[in-house]
This record gives C-alpha cells, structure tokens and sequence, in this order.
C-alpha cells in the first residue's frame, strides 16, 4: 500500500503508516509507471500472461501446517481459511483510525462486524457509505484494515492470497507487509512489501511494489504491474502470491510471474528486506494513490479473502 506523510496521530499509533505519495516521474522520486499503450489484446505484462478468473469455491482446511514439503522445498508454516464465523484475533487484529493512512483517505476504519465479517469460508472487509462521527470530523464511508502484528510475522517465504476485489472510483485493495520492527528506522528506511494493490477506477491492473529509501520526501519505489484484457480482477477470484528471499522477491498471478526485482532494482539504496515482516489486509477510499479520486456515490465495496497461507523452506 503506498504510504504517504506521517500525521501525529499515525505516529502515535505506532502503526507504521507513516508517508505521503510523491508521484516523481523520475527515477530519484522512486515511482516507475508501465506505458501500456504498445501492448497486445491479450493479458500482459512487460513478461507474460495470467490465466482466466475463476468463480468462488470454499476451501476448507485447518490451521496447520502438512508435514511434507512442495517441490521448491517450502512447508505450509501458517494459514487462515476463514472457515469460522468471526475472525481469529489470536492471528490478526483491527486497525481503528481514521487519519486516513496519512493519504488523505476517506474511510474510518471500524472492528465493526458491519466491516469485517467471516462466513462460509470467506473474509470479507466492506466499505459502507455512511457519515462516521470521529474526532470532530465526519467520514464518508467506513471500512476495514486488519493485521496480524504482534501474532505472526515472517523472514522470508511464499505468501499466497486467494481474493477477489470490487472496483469503482476511489476504491483501493490492498494486501502488504511491513517489517515487525523498523531496525533501520521509520519508514520506508525499514521497507515495505506490497503484495497486491489495485486503483478500483482500473480493476483490469494490479500492481506489487516495494518501497525503500530516505524518509519522505526522498522516499522511493520500485514496482510490477500486470494487466488483464476483455475483463478484470473484480470478475472472480485470483491468486496474488510473493516468494520472498534473501535479495530477491517474485510477484505471482495465479502462479505465473510478472515482476522480479533484486537489490540492484533499487538504486543504489540499502535492501533492507531482511527481517519479519507481518500482513496487512485493508480496503481503503480515495486518496492520493489515485490523485484523490472518489466516487463519493458509492454505497457499498468489498474485498473478499478465501485464504491467506504462509510458506517458509526448512
């Protein structure tokens, strides 16, 4: 998720959250954009295509990991199937704020089970359209951000989420890590992982990104984008998956891969990908991350998990 410009209130919180977008168009600014205007009709990236969305099947699965290995040698460490009927808050917990992630966001983020619910194998975090009294401030729509910091956080590993997103003007998804503690500092100087993060005005392109480099304004990114053709990622369930290594880390669709970047992708800045990293799972609204673009109109948006599953090699 791009962060934007620490506010007090994020600073206290301690959540991490702490930056604004800076949309340089140069390498120094840190934000690359992909000129799609040359690419064919079909699913593209700079590298290759995904498979066709797929309806919602239920999985079913308990919270434990299979005691033999895949073939690239990685053993199931940890996972949540949503098969109850509330989320575990022994693996994540609610983010209640309303400083709109130093984004200018429009959303008040709840714990309600308006916003947050789990039934038939499915997490679903919703934004609603009404006013949220906080702070003296009234807020638009509310919505959801989870995380599980302080329960389970992870060096290194394959991360797969099943979802499915909704889109429209303002909306945002986002499925992202950040480091359990910031040894190299505030950020981005600790880094940050965006496993999947997509502008509901273009449901048909994703984007993973990594953020590093000097506190903002010097702040940097680096990121992949892979884009569907004739539909787009609110039309059924995908599977967004991050390997994660020493000084390497792979982007998946539906297990094909779009991005790879390395130590020599960020510029000359320190990789400071080594240490344990939690998710985040959030549906924001508006927002620099699309130039403050919303839909003030919209009722209702939902991003819908059917599993999220750790991996790690032993």
């Amino acid at each position: 998720m791009k962060l934007k410009m620490p506010s007090p209130k994020s600073l206290l919180a301690g959540s991490g959250a702490l930056c604004m977008i800076v949309l340089f168009n140069n390498c120094s600014g840190g934000y690359q954009t992909q000129d799609t205007s040359s690419l064919s009709s079909s699913n593209s990236t700079s590298e290759t295509q995904c498979t066709d969305p797929t309806g919602f099947k239920e999985t079913k699965g308990q919270n434990v990991a299979p005691s033999k290995p895949d073939a690239d040698g990685y053993m199931m460490v940890w996972r949540d199937e949503f098969d109850g009927s509330e989320l575990n808050l022994k693996y994540w917990e609610y983010e209640i704020d309303g400083d709109g992630g130093g984004n200018n966001e429009l959303q008040y983020y709840t714990d309600s089970p308006k916003n947050t619910s789990v039934k038939n194998g499915l997490l679903t975090l919703k934004l609603i359209k009404e006013d949220v009294n906080r702070f003296g401030k009234i807020y638009s729509h509310s919505s959801s951000r989870i995380r599980s910091k302080g329960r389970a956080s992870w060096r290194y590993g394959k991360f797969e989420i099943r979802a499915k997103i909704s889109k429209g003007v303002g909306v945002w998804p986002a499925i992202w890590m950040l480091p359990e503690s910031e040894v190299y500092g505030s950020w981005p100087l600790s880094g940050e992982i965006d496993i999947l993060e997509i502008r509901g005005r273009e449901p048909q392109t994703l984007m993973g990104t990594l953020h590093f480099g000097q506190p903002w304004p010097n702040n940097q990114w680096t990121d992949g984008r892979y884009s569907l053709s004739g539909t787009d990622f609110s039309e059924g369930f995908h599977v967004f998956s991050v390997v994660w290594e020493p000084e390497l880390i792979k982007w998946y669709v539906d297990g094909v891969l779009y991005s790879t970047k390395t130590p020599a992708d960020l510029r000359g800045q320190p990789w400071r990908f080594d240490q344990n990293f939690y998710l985040i799972l959030n549906l924001a609204f508006g927002g620099g991350f699309d130039n403050n673009q919303a839909d003030l109109a919209i009722t209702e948006s939902n991003l819908y998990i059917d599993y999220v599953r750790v991996y790690q090699k032993k």
